[in-house]
C-alpha cells in the first residue's frame, strides 16, 4: 500500500508497481480521516509511507500502523531528509528510508528487501544514519568506544539474520554469553534497533551494503 497525499506521485507509484506483476497493489486516496480504517480493510503486507504528509501527519500515521498491524514493513520516503526525520522515523520503527536521490530501480530494490525482512536505506539515509551512530557511539571524553573482536563477530552474525541461538551454536559460545555481547554492543553503540544495526555493520565493512546512485524522479521529491 502507498500512503502519499500527492495524486500524481501517489499515481505514479501505483501504477508503475502493479505493471511489474510482482505485487498487489493499493494506493487508496489521502484522507486522514479514513486511512487508518484502510490498512484495516486491506491489511497490507508493506505499507510505504510519504514521510513529508500535510501537517506531519507520517509519523502518528507510523505509529498507528504499527499497532494496528502487528509484524508489518514499513518503508518511508520523503525529498531530502533531516537528520531528525530519519531518526523519528527509524525509532517510530520504519524498516526502510529512502530520499529524492533513488530511482524507482531502487525503489523496487527497496520493497523488495523490505517485504523479504531486511532493512534498505538510500546512500544519502545511510550516511546521515552513521552520522547519528557515530555520535551516539561516543563516549564521555569524546572518543569512539570500540567494539572487541568477538563484539564484531557477532554483530556480523546478528546483521545477517541470525538468531542468539543460532550465533551461539555457529561460535560454541552459550546464548548468555552472546545476549551478553548483544547487550554490549548495543551500549557502545548506543543503538537498539535490529534494522540500525545492520546498517551500522554495513557501513564500518561488516556485510554488504546496496548502492544507490541515480538520481529519484523529480516528481517524486
Amino acid at each position: 500500500m502507498f500512503v502519499c497525499d500527492q495524486p500524481v506521485v501517489r499515481e505514479l507509484l501505483a501504477n508503475h508497481f502493479s505493471k511489474l506483476g510482482a505485487y498487489a497493489v493499493t494506493a487508496p486516496a489521502w484522507n486522514p480521516n479514513t486511512i487508518i480504517d484502510e490498512v484495516k480493510q486491506v491489511c497490507p503486507a508493506l505499507v510505504a509511507i510519504d514521510f513529508n504528509l500535510r501537517n506531519n501527519a507520517a509519523l502518528l500515521l507510523l505509529l498507528q500502523i504499527r499497532q494496528i498491524v502487528p509484524g508489518i514493513r514499513i518503508l518511508v520516503f520523503s525529498g531530502t531528509p533531516s537528520p531528525e526525520l530519519i531518526k523519528s522515523a527509524l525509532e517510530a520503527g520504519a524498516h526502510g528510508y529512502l530520499d529524492s536521490s533513488s530511482t524507482l530501480a531502487e525503489f523496487q530494490r527497496a520493497l523488495s528487501s523490505v517485504l523479504e525482512g531486511r532493512a534498505y536505506f538510500s546512500a544519502e539515509v545511510n550516511a546521515a544514519i552513521l552520522n547519528i551512530m557515530q555520535s551516539r557511539s561516543l563516549d564521555s571524553a569524546g572518543i569512539m568506544m570500540p567494539l572487541s573482536q568477538r563484539e564484531l563477530t557477532v554483530l556480523r552474525l546478528m546483521a545477517n539474520g541470525l538468531s542468539s541461538k543460532e550465533i551461539a551454536k555457529k561460535l560454541g559460545i552459550s546464548p548468555y554469553t552472546v545476549v551478553n555481547h548483544r547487550t554490549k554492543i548495543m551500549r557502545k553503540t548506543g543503538i537498539h534497533r535490529a534494522a540500525q544495526l545492520s546498517l551500522y555493520a554495513a557501513q564500518i565493512g561488516l556485510i554488504p551494503t546496496p548502492n544507490s546512485t541515480h538520481p529519484f524522479q523529480t516528481m517524486l521529491a
